[in-house]
């Protein structure tokens, strides 16, 4: 074995300097080439946030624009049953209308004539009064016994289906970290290892 003094002797003039140099050297390369990749990989990780919040805030207009449609067909169906059952009460109201002055005048009429009519024109009249009042008897039976004079109720049923989404503990979906292969050199062409010179 050498003496101590003969090795530092040797130790500028070895080539274990010149290879821990260029170790060094490749090492340096790897960590900067690692930190730009790692930098780009902020960069990315960034721009894939933004895409994330466009792909949510995409869906939501989607599910905005689905739920303003199916807010326009119920509006548009209930304004629609709303409008028939209406026009169909009024038409009803106006006949009722006309049928309650006719039976006003048939009032009027035999008051008249029980005033001033004879025995056989009270009689005669009478008849007629029966007849047209025994008409729209009828007709009010008529309308009760096909439930017109029923309570109409317009009644809006949500789908159930729409309630357990407000339930329910949905989510627009989930994140995942999808990791992929990187290109990053990370191991020296010779490993960097203690020189002969000093072991």
């Amino acid at each position: 074995m050498k003496p101590l003094a003969d090795f530092l002797k040797e130790v500028k003039s070895s080539a274990a300097i010149s290879l821990l140099q260029n170790d060094l050297k490749d090492l340096k390369e790897i960590f900067e080439e690692a930190i730009k990749h790692l930098k780009n990989k902020i960069k990315t990780i960034n721009i894939d946030r933004e895409n994330g919040i466009e792909c949510v805030k995409s869906m939501r207009k989607l599910l905005k624009d689905h739920f303003d449609k199916l807010e326009k067909q119920i509006i548009d169906s209930l304004e629609t049953k709303h409008s028939e059952l209406k026009t169909e009460t009024e038409k009803l109201v106006k006949e009722m209308e006309y049928r309650l002055n006719r039976v006003g005048q048939l009032e009027g009429e035999f008051s008249t004539m029980a005033n001033y009519a004879t025995e056989l024109q009270l009689y005669v009249g009478m008849q007629e009064l029966e007849k047209t009042a025994s008409k729209e008897t009828k007709y009010i039976e008529g309308l009760e016994s096909k439930h017109y004079l029923d309570n109409s109720i317009l009644e809006v049923k949500i789908a159930s289906d729409l309630y357990s989404i407000l339930q329910d503990d949905y989510s627009f979906g989930n994140i995942y970290i999808k990791s992929t292969p990187h290109s990053v050199r990370v191991r020296l062409e010779e490993k960097i290892k203690p020189s002969v010179l000093f072991r």
